[in-house]
């Protein structure tokens, strides 16, 4: 028994040659009006490709036409159905032949096969897919919306076939028996295995189409922020920590909302005014401070007992941060409830959790540091590194040309 789905003339066709004949096929076309193929195809008596039309269309190719290999589509023991209608590029399926109800545009230059169309356990691939896209189905070619020809054939390795089949159903009956009967053979096990041995659709496809525009994205902050600090002198402080803030919250997407001038309560004492709150997707919050770096020295250059230590402008920063995070834990529910109230434009019912706010100060410059110093700062750094992350501009710079060059450095990801 062989299929055989080509075009002929403006035709998409399938030729079905079985084993004993074709009378039986033709009896039952005229006593049911249908006759279904493979659990996928579903031809009436019209769909036939009669001897006299075959014949005629044969007499009208060209020399030069290709013509399937096996002439056994005009045998007797071959039968033959209209499958679609060429227009334009792609050739028609109507609904009833392969889906029940969306039309089916394969492109005309796309390769025919039968497994196109079915899988090795005969489940109809376009019925199927029609259930979960519920519109038409275009493959090939340059139309909207069309699946492109390669991806519907990984689509098709994908297919569970007989194997997958039995070790899915046997997992699932193992899993709810297990503990009622003894000595039930691993089924989840090996079925986990057996997906883990498939060859799976690489991710890189997403990575290639956003590369270049990550790239720019990056570009364009890194140029914005070499600017700024050419420039510093003539951006007021204001101004310099919103343009800081933007930037931030694009290199790390996380932070989707900025609190600004927050009167943090004190028991007893007057308010806490706090000037910017990171809010991440969560509701967690992080405290940032933003300092010019011509006004912000990290650590001195002389040395005190042997050390470079931080300048008062780090040191006052660090213990400011610190501060607001005390009063932040310890202001709890109340603080949750009214920042939560101050939300403006997020989803309803997001709200903001004070659990162990973190810090990021962004402050100074370390190109002119010497290695010793470079060290003795390692050290402020790492001291604080489970409350807070403390950046200079250089390493705000040096992150952002590495990240670029990370991207381009992968031009076709694996």
């Amino acid at each position: 028994m062989t299929i055989d789905i080509y075009p002929l003339n403006n035709l998409l066709v399938l030729t079905y040659s079985p084993d004993n004949g074709t009378d039986w096929v033709r009896e039952k076309l005229r006593e049911n009006g249908d006759f279904p193929l493979k659990n996928t195809f579903h031809f009436k008596i019209e769909h036939l490709l009669e001897d006299a039309e075959r014949v005629k269309i044969e007499r009208a190719f060209d020399e030069d036409t290709d013509l399937p290999d096996d002439d056994s589509i005009f045998d007797r023991d071959s039968i033959s159905f209209i499958l679609g209608e060429l227009s334009e590029e792609y050739y028609w399926i109507a609904p009833g032949k392969v889906t029940h109800h969306y039309n089916l545009f394969l492109h005309k230059d796309i390769k025919f096969d039968i497994k196109l169309f079915t899988s090795t356990r005969f489940i109809s691939v376009f019925a199927k897919m029609e259930r979960f896209i519920n519109r038409d189905i275009i493959i090939g070619g340059e139309a909207e919306n069309a699946i492109p020809e390669e991806a519907m054939w990984d689509l098709i390795k994908k297919f569970p076939n007989t194997v997958q089949k039995n070790l899915y159903e046997g997992a699932i009956i193992t899993d709810l028996i297990r503990d009622y009967v003894d000595n039930i053979p691993d089924y989840r096990a090996r079925y986990e295995n057996y997906l883990n041995k498939r060859k799976t659709v690489a991710p890189s496809d997403l990575t290639a189409l956003v590369r270049d525009l990550e790239i720019h994205k990056f570009q364009l902050i890194l140029d914005k922020l070499e600017d700024m600090l050419r420039t510093q002198e003539t951006i007021h402080e204001r101004q310099w920590q919103e343009e800081i803030l933007t930037i931030i919250t694009l290199i790390y997407p996380k932070y989707i909302d900025v609190f600004r001038s927050i009167p943090v309560k004190r028991q007893g004492q007057t308010s806490l005014q706090l000037d910017m709150l990171l809010v991440d997707s969560g509701g967690y919050v992080d405290i940032v401070e933003i300092k010019k770096p011509a006004a912000s020295k990290i650590v001195t250059p002389g040395k005190y007992r042997d050390n470079h230590i931080p300048y008062r402008e780090l040191s006052g920063t660090i213990m400011q941060i610190e501060k607001y995070i005390y009063y932040l834990n310890r202001w709890g529910v109340d603080g949750e409830k009214y920042l939560s109230g101050r939300l403006k434009g997020l989803p309803a019912g997001f709200e903001i959790k004070l659990t162990n706010p973190g810090g990021l100060i962004i402050m100074g410059r370390d190109n002119d540091l010497t290695p010793e110093q470079l060290k003795d700062f390692e050290v402020i750094k790492r001291k604080y590194k489970n409350i807070m992350d403390i950046l200079t501009y250089d390493e705000l710079i040096r992150r952002l040309k590495f990240t670029i060059e990370l991207w381009r450095a992968n031009p076709n990801p694996e």
